[in-house]
């Protein structure tokens, strides 16, 4: 593991617009999968598997006209050519990158209590971006430098970089409280899913498909992502763990039945621990006609998530969109050309953004 030390953090102003937004129902079809696998590769790997045998259980969500409204705030760094906000914690503190007037990405931190932007660069990077947060305020993402891409992980004012083993790419995307790790890296041209829990990686792959990547991790150790087919359409997963609050008995079998999902918060009782009652579910998540569906942030127990999706397959068009309690909706930023929704926290409040031409270059936006 390589140490990095931090550097001290500029500081500037966030300038931001209020506005009004509105969602529209989707219909989407939700489909369990077959089972799902680890991939063994380096020496520092642990054997993760998720299973899930739902036969042809399938959902089908309706839609509506628009119906539900948030309160939204436009991100534009200031002298920045293109603004991202790419996490949000439960505090409110906001993860995300922008591009400079000479074209270099660096990553950002938004402080919930004043709205200051500290500037977060890698040391001897040519570009760095932050993409997940946590509730300590632990940021993950990806830096560049002469030797390839690489993730990192920011704790306590000191970087660590995350390197798959054996692999030519790679980023962390999403972090939870007990500080456990998901991201995606490569191994030529393929892509893989991995988890980096008590300084050891796991690879996890979708059988069958072409690539995999994990997004998203909330604290019960619920995973988001998406996967690739070899008809070339990307699909949305999310891999829910069941649970149940109150006392500690969280299955109904007294004495403690049930397995707590996270080693950090085993034998706990304070009525928001997770359980593997009975086994995990992972879920297809496709937008009906679209060739692009991606499952970027997950929370309370995988009953909210947030994610994109296209029907062009340039991608030069996308909505965003937010799964709740089995109801896909449709949302797209007012006056957007096009939209991506990118994290979400415990409270609903979500960040992403959204550009009016058509163009490359976005502003990042937060919805309370």
């Amino acid at each position: 593991m390589k140490h990095v030390p931090l550097t001290p953090s500029a500081r500037t102003v966030i300038l931001s617009r209020r506005r009004h937004v509105h969602f529209r129902h989707l219909r989407a079809l939700l489909r369990p999968r077959e089972t799902w696998g680890n991939k063994e590769g380096g020496t520092k790997m642990t054997r993760t598997r998720w299973a899930a045998a739902l036969g042809g259980f399938f959902v089908i969500v309706g839609f509506a006209a628009p119906v539900f409204a948030s309160d939204c705030s436009q991100i534009d760094i200031p002298s920045a050519r293109s603004t991202t906000a790419a996490g949000i914690s439960s505090k409110g503190d906001i993860a995300g990158q922008f591009t400079d007037g000479k074209n270099v990405t660096h990553g950002f931190f938004i402080d919930h209590r004043d709205g200051q932007v500290s500037v977060i660069d890698v040391p001897g990077s040519t570009r760095t971006t932050a993409i997940g947060i946590n509730s300590e305020g632990d940021i993950v993402g990806r830096y560049d430098d002469s030797a390839g891409a690489h993730g990192y992980l920011l704790k306590d004012g000191v970087f660590t970089t995350l390197q798959f083993p054996g692999s030519t790419f790679s980023a962390g995307l999403g972090v939870s409280a007990p500080g456990d790790v998901v991201g995606i890296y490569r191994v030529g041209k393929e892509s893989h899913a991995y988890t980096f829990i008590d300084g050891a990686y796991a690879s996890v792959d979708v059988p069958g498909a072409t690539g995999t990547s994990g997004a998203g991790i909330d604290d019960a150790g619920d995973v988001c992502g998406n996967y690739v087919t070899s008809d070339g359409v990307t699909h949305g997963f999310m891999l829910r763990r069941e649970y149940s609050g109150g006392p500690f008995d969280p299955c109904g079998k007294g004495g403690g039945g049930g397995v707590a999902l996270s080693r950090h918060m085993e034998g706990r009782d304070d009525g928001d621990v997770a359980y593997n009652c009975e086994r995990p579910a992972p879920i297809t998540v496709d937008v009906p006609g679209a060739v692009f569906t991606y499952v970027r942030g997950i929370t309370r127990h995988g009953r909210l998530a947030v994610g994109s999706y296209s029907m062009d397959p340039t991608l030069a068009v996308t909505h965003g969109f937010k799964y709740e309690l089995g109801v896909l909706t449709r949302f797209d930023y007012p006056g957007a050309a096009t939209t991506t929704l990118l994290g979400v926290n415990h409270s609903g409040h979500f960040v992403g953004d959204f550009n009016t031409d058509g163009g490359t270059l976005f502003h990042g936006y937060v919805c309370r």
